[in-house]
């Protein structure tokens, strides 16, 4: 081989390296971390009410707008304020379903509300998540 010819080879493959590094970054998927708050009121009888609260957070796999990958829903900072505190209860919640749309996830939560010895009922809420949603990056 003659040296303008290994000149030429090294060029090209310089250049097919450079083009693969900048195409896999590109394309690569990112993981995110996304929290929501859900806030809620419960009255009963008129006589009491309670003020509720709790955070679900899933994290995304995506590429651009486009969602991969969803975990399951994990909660944190259950908890609730009570116009009567001698009542005490409990707010449960749980992962009912879940649901990858491409461009958006959907999750359906149940939240057992349980006021000891009046009052227990289930609520379904739905929470949408979006790769666009403030988050943290998570790996």
């Amino acid at each position: 081989m003659t040296i303008k010819l290994k000149k030429a080879f090294l060029l090209i493959a310089s250049a097919c390296f450079m083009i693969l590094l900048l195409t896999t970054t590109a394309f690569a998927s990112s993981r995110k971390l996304i929290t929501k708050t859900v806030n809620g009121t419960l009255n009963i009888y008129s006589a009491y009410t309670y003020n509720y609260h709790f955070n679900s957070s899933t994290v995304l796999t995506y590429t651009g707008n486009s969602i991969s990958q969803i975990s399951d829903l994990s909660f944190s900072n259950i908890g609730y304020t009570a116009s009567q505190p001698s009542l005490s209860a409990n707010f449960i919640p749980s992962q009912k379903s879940k649901a990858n749309y491409g461009s958006y996830a959907t999750y359906v939560v149940t939240l057992t509300r349980n006021i000891y010895g009046y009052y227990s009922d289930k609520i379904d809420y739905t929470l949408t998540y979006r790769p666009s949603d403030s988050g943290t990056p998570y790996s």
